[in-house]
């Protein structure tokens, strides 16, 4: 469960068991949504970024271009509050 205090044991977890179940697109989900809301809805993109780089990869493999978009801006996003305006633009253009 998301609270206002996350901690890297229970991002572990949560990738531990989506893994457990063998179904990439649920892992991708998870990875996505929880990515998400440590991104935008925590203010957390040190926690943010590795969700949403795995994310990425998983549903890029499935090919499957909507949350893929949404990554896309998200990795944007990260790549501008890191204050790297290159990757950002380029993010944005793939998107």
């Amino acid at each position: 469960m998301l609270s206002n205090h996350p901690e890297q044991a229970q991002i572990d977890e949560m990738i531990a068991l989506t893994d457990a179940l063998d179904e990439q697109r649920a892992a991708g989900a998870h990875a996505l949504h929880y990515g998400r809301g440590m991104l935008y809805g925590l203010g957390r993109p040190d926690l943010a970024r590795p969700l949403i780089v795995r994310a990425e990869a998983i549903f890029r493999a499935l090919g499957d271009i909507w949350p893929l978009a949404m990554l896309t801006v998200d990795l944007g996003m990260l790549a501008m509050f890191a204050g790297d305006l290159s990757d950002a633009e380029r993010r944005f253009a793939e998107a």
